[in-house]
């Protein structure tokens, strides 16, 4: 959600910088969110909880879900009043279904208390559960027209087994984690996996703390972002005096056929998965 508030007294101008913002906010993903936050708290002298937890809490979530992250934005404008060429774009914008709401935020003295006046003025109260259901149906117009036009994003979960241990209702970029693991742990070597050289970082040692590990990779990668490896202490690997991450972003299109890969070149491994019932 994006907030806009205006201390003039005809919000100005609000709305083009408001669809500005929001258009910035809709690129961002739960990584980048996370480093922002953390920049933010440390700023300010807050150090608990950590900037990932707290996010995690606002939003109800036991685990980052990078392909559910900012779906949609929307925007408040928020000011004294409004003119009425500001009005009109409001209005047109929510029958293009941007969700778009202008509440008006009037203060007053009384004695010697300030009280303020919030009222939503677009839609009006009365109206916005009609606005729900024409927005509603819009968006289930829009799916069917994506799903014909081809595929979309795949949200799709599994249930993989592997190195004997069940993994419920796994995205995908998490399955690939998990059967790297299960091959690292059989003994097959790193080198061996059929997984791009990109998608690994190295650094020399052995290294069980996540923070020293950044600072090496940092050396050797300038542009390395912990957020988007498995570079948690828990997660890292170790294989003659080295130490390594395996990278979390992946395209949905490459993830199934390099697990059948490794599938057909490790049979030991048990490996099989299917669409989860829960997803």
């Amino acid at each position: 959600m994006v907030i806009e508030l205006k201390r003039n007294d005809d919000g100005a101008y609000m709305d083009l910088q408001a669809v500005r913002y929001a258009a910035m906010v809709s690129t961002l993903t739960f990584a980048r969110a996370v480093e922002v936050h953390d920049r933010y708290l440390q700023r300010v002298g807050r150090t608990d909880p950590k900037a990932e937890e707290a996010i995690l809490e606002f939003l109800g979530w036991d685990e980052p879900l990078e392909e559910e992250f900012a779906q949609d934005v929307r925007i408040v404008l928020a000011a004294a009043n409004f003119s009425k060429e500001l009005t009109s774009t409001v209005m047109w914008l929510n029958d293009k279904q941007v969700d778009v709401r202008c509440v008006r935020i009037q203060p007053y003295a009384f004695r010697d208390h300030l009280l303020v006046d919030v009222q939503q003025i677009i839609p009006l109260p009365e109206a916005a559960a009609y606005q729900v259901q024409l927005k509603e149906k819009a968006a289930e117009q829009r799916v069917a027209r994506m799903q014909s036009a081809g595929p979309g994003p795949d949200f799709t979960r599994y249930d993989l087994a592997v190195g004997g241990t069940d993994y419920r209702a796994q995205w995908k970029r998490n399955m690939i984690y998990h059967v790297v693991r299960a091959a690292l742990a059989h003994g097959v070597a790193r080198p061996a996996l059929p997984v791009p050289p990109a998608k690994w970082i190295v650094v020399d040692g052995h290294v069980e703390e996540e923070g020293a590990f950044a600072a090496l990779a940092l050396q050797t990668y300038p542009g390395f972002k912990p957020k988007r490896w498995f570079a948690k202490a828990s997660e890292l690997f170790f294989a003659e005096n080295q130490t390594f991450a395996l990278s979390n972003q992946w395209s949905g299109p490459v993830v199934l056929p390099l697990i059948d890969r490794i599938a057909q070149q490790y049979p030991e491994l048990g490996l099989k998965y299917a669409e989860t019932s829960d997803s």
